[in-house]
């Protein structure tokens, strides 16, 4: 069906005939991102009823965050990134949390600050 459709600028899925609750995932996603940048950039936007089935129908959906990722691909690559962040950052905190233990207060501060300055 919808399987090769290019989801570039401009999305036009609404040319096939094809009631929106049969299209697939990727192309509902795109063509709501797509509606809502329109809408957000044009104070004239007139599409709102369609914009509006289309945030209905990816509600409806109830997409997982697993599979929202899947169908996303800046939002897969978003949300690795955030992922990897907080695991730095908890790694980062156990590390100073160890150190406020165990290091005389005279060692401490250059120690916490070399881990913080770790990229």
């Amino acid at each position: 069906m919808f399987c090769n459709f290019d989801h570039s600028p401009p999305v036009n899925h609404t040319g096939f005939g094809i009631q929106l609750y049969e299209w697939p995932d990727e192309c509902v996603w795109a063509q709501l991102q797509y509606e809502r940048c329109q809408q957000d950039r044009n104070p004239s936007y007139t599409s709102t009823e369609y914009l509006a089935n289309l945030e209905k129908e990816w509600s409806r959906r109830g997409i997982c965050s697993r599979c929202h990722r899947e169908v996303d691909e800046s939002l897969d690559t978003q949300m690795s990134d955030l992922e990897a962040r907080a695991h730095d950052a908890a790694d980062k905190l156990g590390r100073i949390r160890r150190l406020l233990m165990s290091t005389p207060d005279t060692v401490l501060r250059p120690e916490i600050a070399k881990i913080l300055d770790e990229q």
